[in-house]
């Protein structure tokens, strides 16, 4: 009885996130009736036939696991990102390593109610980790790390974030934050809330754990440490700590022409340039020891149905410019919604669109591959 009752309540859990059901409960018990009858149909008749019949031989059996088979295979139609599966509507994060690209998808999963009226609380978000080899720009794997996870990211790689409810609502609590190993595809947790950290040999009880230019934990003493994702270690922490920033090489600036603002002028370093664009804004920015680029979304016109991306250095020049059009042709589809994420090495640029990521060179836009997830 008690094996049973714990059946129930993890199958009635996981039926409440995959489905979204407040009466996922009464579905759990339709189930667990249907499996139980189809045991008791073995269980009788292995007792009227003799120990050494082959029940596999027998096609009532494989009926009984040809409908638990279809059942499962049914409802990864009905949900596939509870199970990983599926194609990517949009990557949330790019992460460039040594040797591989990291992409993050997330994705949020809406239900209703029965009266037809969708609830704020009934939806569930999902994230998801896709792992690429750069040497042969293949992809290695996806896989689904669970619901109501987020990403945190500086030059040193990305956390993992466990959050109570979607990241971005205000009553969200942070529960966790660890590192993801890309072999094992596991997560080592580095704090916790509850739990405790450890400072300069003394133990300190976490309070909260929020993030803010870096992920800082308060103790229950109102102390504030910040993690250095480097050593992976807490450190005291001062709010009017100074930060050193980086020389930059090179300003970019869109001001709207005197005679109309619609129409942008770029100026480089407080100088005007000849680039004027069309609902022109700034995409990007990238710079390195020789040189700075800057990255512009712009229009054909006010219609706003086609538009280009300009690649421009800080000596003014025109390094590369793709209308979307180039793009669909490439990847020989249609309807795409444009860049969603670039990012620059100090020879490559990476590009994100859909389901799809696109390396090219930055100095020449020559494109070297793209791949689909």
């Amino acid at each position: 009885m008690f094996e049973f009752i714990c059946l129930f309540s993890s199958m009635s859990e996981m039926l409440e996130d995959f489905l979204g059901w407040r009466y996922a409960q009464f579905v759990a018990i339709g189930l667990l009736v249907i499996w139980g009858i189809s045991i008791s149909m073995l269980q009788m008749r292995a007792k009227r036939k003799k120990a050494k019949t082959h029940y596999m031989k027998k096609w009532w059996v494989w009926i009984v696991f040809i409908i638990l088979g279809l059942h499962f295979f049914f409802i990864a139609f009905i949900n596939p990102t509870f199970f990983g599966m599926g194609t990517p509507d949009h990557f949330s994060e790019l992460y460039i390593l040594e040797d591989e690209l990291v992409l993050f998808d997330q994705r949020t999963e809406y239900y209703t109610d029965d009266d037809n009226s969708t609830s704020i609380d009934d939806y569930v978000t999902y994230l998801r980790i896709h792992v690429i080899d750069k040497a042969t720009h293949e992809k290695k794997y996806s896989h689904q790390i669970g619901s109501d996870y987020s990403t945190y990211s500086d030059s040193t790689g990305f956390l993992i974030i466990t959050n109570s409810t979607s990241y971005g609502e205000s009553n969200n609590v942070i529960y966790a934050v660890s590192t993801f190993d890309l072999q094992t595809k596991e997560l080592k947790t580095i704090v916790e809330n509850p739990g405790t950290i450890l400072v300069d040999s003394s133990i300190y009880e976490v309070y909260s754990i929020y993030t803010s230019n870096g992920i800082f934990v308060k103790t229950l003493k109102a102390e504030v440490f910040k993690l250095n994702t480097f050593t992976q270690k807490f450190e005291a922490f001062q709010e009017n700590e100074y930060v050193s920033s980086t020389q930059q090489r090179a300003s970019f600036a869109l001001y709207a022409k005197q005679n109309s603002s619609d129409i942008k002028e770029l100026r480089i370093n407080n100088s005007n340039t000849e680039f004027t664009f069309l609902l022109g804004e700034i995409f990007g920015t990238f710079q390195n020891d020789s040189s700075a680029y800057v990255v512009i979304k712009s229009y054909e016109d006010l219609s706003k149905k086609s538009f280009r991306y300009s690649c421009i250095d800080d000596a003014a020049a025109l390094v590369w410019e793709y209308d979307l059009t180039f793009f669909e042709s490439l990847f020989k589809t249609s309807g795409l919604s444009g860049i969603q994420i670039i990012k620059f090495t100090d020879k490559l640029c990476y590009l994100t669109f859909d389901a799809y990521i696109v390396e090219m060179e930055l100095d020449s836009g020559k494109v070297n591959w793209w791949l689909k997830i």
